[in-house]
């Protein structure tokens, strides 16, 4: 899977009425998009967003490899669930 679909299909993931509880704009989410400033996510809204995730890309996300970091910015979060994907 390329960067740009994994991208897309992130930005499908967070304009989900189900994640962030309204219809985001997908056209207001760039790398530089802070998720919790910008979209602001609270920790439920990140539990959420990690089961999308997981669905979504047919990955498994392990605690215990997250960081705050990882949700800092949208590109991140790309590159985490970039990473995840080579590793499966």
């Amino acid at each position: 899977m390329t960067r740009s679909e994994i991208k897309q299909g992130l930005i499908g993931i967070l304009s989900s009425k189900d994640i962030l509880g309204v219809n985001l704009d997908a056209s207001t989410i760039n790398d530089e998009t802070s998720l919790k400033n910008n979209l602001k996510m609270d920790s439920l809204r990140m539990l959420n967003l990690l089961v999308a995730v997981e669905n979504h890309f047919k990955i498994v996300v392990n605690p215990q490899n997250l960081t705050m970091k990882d949700f800092d910015r949208f590109s991140s979060l790309v590159e985490y669930i970039e990473n995840s994907l080579k590793a499966a």
